[in-house]
């Protein structure tokens, strides 16, 4: 299938302007960094991470990441994101790939960072009860583990912990299916899977929860080349590996928030949570 070659580099001097305009959005949700040192400093990796509503928590990855290794990590985001015109030129300056395999592959094979979130729309949109959790919404995922085989490259996870809580959900994705809002977002996506959840946060802003971003150790695949990445049973399995890795990181990257929440800001957006979560179970 053809496909646009990506431009190996991006524009550089709008990177930089627009990394430094995330300072205010990085002081707002009292981002915190742990271990970006494994971070590779050279070579190629695909990144794979946890997904939170309207990816509020890939610009600050992508910035700590320049900050920290100066390397531009080069994120996977859906093709039907590019088909709005403001969001596709702010997407491309940021060095946002659609999420075409053979595009990704040119990066890899060039040696750049690659992010990826296999769970995309169903994790960013799941409910509270899938808080922190990711198995569960990865589903039919392969195609990261595979393109990772092709490429020969490691999967270095990267947990953040508290971006399930910069909204609280009134209604869920499920909920909504089959309102004229989801029909009307399915039609102008072109596309049935995409639903869409009612969030509530601080008036239009998101809740200014902590968030702590944590990388783990890169996984290095079991197999590498055509045969590897046909191998179903070996990349189900790599799969399943790479999801209980990050919830472990997830789970770690929140026991070091929790050790640094209790300041009023923390105190507010819990409480939020916990009302909104008790009037759902009640609601139930």
């Amino acid at each position: 299938m053809p496909y646009k070659v990506p431009r190996d580099e991006v524009d550089m001097a709008w990177f930089r302007s627009v990394v430094h305009g995330l300072s205010p959005i990085e002081a707002y949700f009292r981002a915190e960094y742990h271990d970006f040192e494994r971070m590779p400093a050279e070579g190629a990796a695909l990144v794979v991470g946890n997904h939170g509503p309207f990816a509020i928590d890939t610009p600050l990855l992508v910035r700590h990441t320049w900050k920290s290794r100066r390397r531009v990590l080069r994120m996977l985001a859906d093709r039907a994101l590019f088909t709005v015109p403001i969001v596709r030129d702010l997407l491309t300056g940021f060095g946002t790939l659609e999420g075409e395999p053979n595009a990704a592959m040119h990066l890899l094979e060039r040696g750049h960072l690659v992010g990826v979130y296999p769970g995309g729309v169903r994790e960013a949109f799941k409910g509270p009860e899938g808080r922190h959790r990711v198995k569960d919404y990865w589903g039919k995922s392969l195609g990261f583990v595979r393109l990772a085989m092709r490429a020969g490259v490691p999967i270095v996870p990267v947990a953040c912990a508290g971006i399930d809580d910069i909204y609280v959900q009134l209604k869920t994705a499920e909920e909504l299916q089959g309102s004229l809002v989801a029909r009307l977002l399915q039609k102008y996506m072109n596309n049935p899977k995409y639903s869409v959840a009612l969030f509530a946060g601080a008036g239009v802003l998101p809740l200014p929860a902590r968030l702590v971003y944590q990388v783990g150790d890169p996984i290095v695949m079991p197999g590498t080349g055509e045969a590897a990445a046909n191998d179903r049973a070996l990349v189900e399995r790599t799969r399943d590996e790479v999801a209980e890795k990050l919830e472990r990181l997830i789970d770690e990257a929140d026991a070091k928030r929790a050790k640094a929440l209790g300041g009023p800001l923390d105190i507010a957006v819990a409480a939020v949570r916990d009302l909104a979560d008790s009037r759902r179970r009640t609601a139930r």
